[in-house]
């Protein structure tokens, strides 16, 4: 038959025919076990060869996680990941509180200035710094202030905001109910 006839065949007899070509020919099993020793020794050790550069990438990648150099000289130094990344962290708190006692120290450095009064003056006994305003002044001022620190307060996060109604996350992940 040709290749158009053998298209339109039945699946049933193409195989038959199939099946019955390769009478002589050996089945899987049985021809891998008819190869010569040498093939067989060359497979295993390109199997063996695999695996072992399977289980040394495993190996490295083990060894080598978390290690800032790829050097492991084990003479006195840290080793343990999670102690190093501790102990930076305790760095980095330690650095952000002194940064933010030198930048409250030089607000009331500059708010001592700007009333007249020196670190000079501060240190003697009996100093007493007084600051009057008319009774308007002094409580629309009160007033602002507590407006601001309202303000503040309601955009923290939970609390509802004197804007929307609605605290900020909310009106993040509802947008389209605005």
């Amino acid at each position: 038959p040709t290749a158009s006839e053998e298209e339109f065949m039945d699946p049933q007899i193409l195989s038959d025919k199939r099946i019955a070509a390769n009478v002589g020919n050996l089945s899987g099993i049985e021809a891998v076990e008819a190869l010569p020793a040498a093939i067989h020794m060359r497979n295993y050790a390109t199997a063996a060869g695999l695996v072992g550069f399977v289980v040394y990438v495993w190996w490295y990648s083990m060894t080598s996680v978390g290690k800032a150099s790829g050097i492991n000289t084990g003479s006195g130094t840290n080793n343990d990941p999670l102690a190093n990344l501790q102990a930076e962290a305790q760095d980095a708190r330690q650095s952000k509180q002194n940064q933010e006692a030198a930048a409250i120290k030089e607000a009331d450095d500059l708010a001592m200035l700007d009333i007249g009064v020196s670190e000079k003056d501060l240190q003697r006994d009996g100093v007493t710094i007084a600051v009057a305003a008319p009774d308007h002044i002094a409580t629309a001022q009160e007033t602002q202030n507590q407006q601001a620190l309202n303000n503040a307060a309601g955009a923290g996060g939970g609390t509802p905001s004197a804007s929307g109604g609605r605290p900020l996350w909310r009106r993040i992940v509802f947008f389209w109910q605005s």
